[in-house]
């Protein structure tokens, strides 16, 4: 093969790659449609494959994909942000599509079943005297205001996470982005989980509301027992894996 000038940065390129950037050389029927359909198909088979991989093993095998990306072993999986920005997206798009709330709260349950329901209420009254405003308008402030809220938390919570761990884990002087990526698939986990629960309970609960019934303190309180119970046994799963630490331990820590 001649040598030529790599596209990409210019080098003189011996082989069909060149050796300063990696870019391959194109030919003429590198932009035949055919190849763009095979390109295509094959990207859309390996992002497939990692994806469902990385899917399964996240949510079957909790701490494999952070043991894995710590040892080296990163081509057959999604990288940590990649993957749990795939279950953001999948998250608030399953949340708009079906009108559940799940990590928000609105006005009237705060107002209807909040423990701590009369405190809010005298609060209420006074911001909306002091605003000359109905109960009606503040709620249309307020409901998206704390949608808005929910999707910078869901991005911090992460490192939060993390810096805990760290403290938790000080001893093992391991580096902070291994606590980072641990931090990351837990919370990617956590946002496929409010994924399904938060439909199934929208499907059962929207049922409810059809026959007249006013799911939504049972829709709050089963909610919390599910993903408290859920998210504290894949926690510590993935302690164990991860970490190495003995079940006693473990359970201390993730309590």
């Amino acid at each position: 093969m001649p040598a030529h000038a790599c596209p990409g940065c210019g080098s003189v390129a011996p082989m069909r790659f060149c050796a300063a950037c990696g870019e391959e050389q194109v030919h003429a029927r590198d932009l035949s449609l055919r190849h763009f359909a095979r390109e295509a198909a094959a990207s859309v088979t390996d992002l497939d494959s990692s994806l469902l991989r990385s899917l399964g093993s996240l949510v079957a095998r909790p701490g494999l994909l952070t043991c894995e990306y710590v040892r080296g072993s990163r081509r057959r999986f999604l990288p940590p942000l990649k993957l749990f920005l795939v279950c953001n997206v999948a998250f608030f798009f399953l949340e708009s599509l079906t009108h559940s709330s799940v990590l928000t709260t609105p006005l009237n349950v705060y107002l209807r079943f909040a423990p701590f329901k009369d405190v809010v209420a005298a609060v209420v009254a006074a911001r909306l005297a002091q605003r000359h405003l109905t109960a009606g308008h503040y709620a249309a402030v307020f409901d998206p205001m704390v949608r808005a809220q929910a999707k910078t938390l869901v991005i911090t919570m992460a490192p939060m996470l993390a810096l805990a761990v760290q403290a938790l884990f000080a001893r093992s002087r391991r580096f902070f982005v291994e606590h980072l990526v641990f931090a990351v698939h837990f919370y990617a986990f956590f946002l496929l989980l409010l994924a399904s629960v938060g439909t199934v309970l929208a499907s059962v609960y929207g049922s409810m509301k059809v026959l007249g019934a006013a799911p939504a303190e049972l829709s709050d309180s089963t909610l919390g027992v599910v993903l408290l119970a859920s998210c504290t046994a894949y926690l510590y799963a993935s302690v164990r894996r991860v970490y190495g630490d003995g079940r006693a331990s473990a359970a201390a820590k993730c309590w």
